[in-house]
């Protein structure tokens, strides 16, 4: 059975996309709140923080920084968890994974003149 990782699993779409594939997949997920039942991450931490999370087939990505003019406000934390942060799922993960899928189109649209060296999936 296929097993997928959704970082930022109390997002909008990540709670939505958790309920979906649940039912046919094994789903793991992350989230920055620590009272939850999913594992514990904040994307501007540093790796040798990070939890260590089951391997996955896939990984889904809808953490991110969203709200336009929080992100024009906060430049630097926005370019540590939109740009930085999945550059290090990608350092951390790269050689495990198969996918990764990235939510977020306004930021894949900064991101990708950055560092897609690999392939990166977005959908909207």
């Amino acid at each position: 059975m296929k097993r997928i990782l959704i970082i930022g699993v109390d997002s909008l779409i990540g709670k939505a996309l958790y309920n979906a594939l649940k039912k046919t997949f094994i789903v793991y997920g992350t989230s920055r709140k620590k009272e939850t039942s999913f594992y514990n991450l904040n994307l501007i931490w540093e790796l040798k923080k990070w939890p260590h999370l089951p391997d996955s087939d896939v990984i889904i990505c809808c953490a991110a920084m969203t709200n336009i003019l929080e992100c024009e406000n906060k430049k630097k934390l926005s370019k540590k968890v939109n740009i930085d942060g999945l550059k290090k799922i990608i350092k951390k993960y790269k050689k495990k994974i198969r996918k990764l899928f990235f939510f977020q189109a306004h930021v894949y649209l900064v991101v990708k003149s950055h560092i897609l060296k690999k392939k990166i999936y977005a959908t909207l």
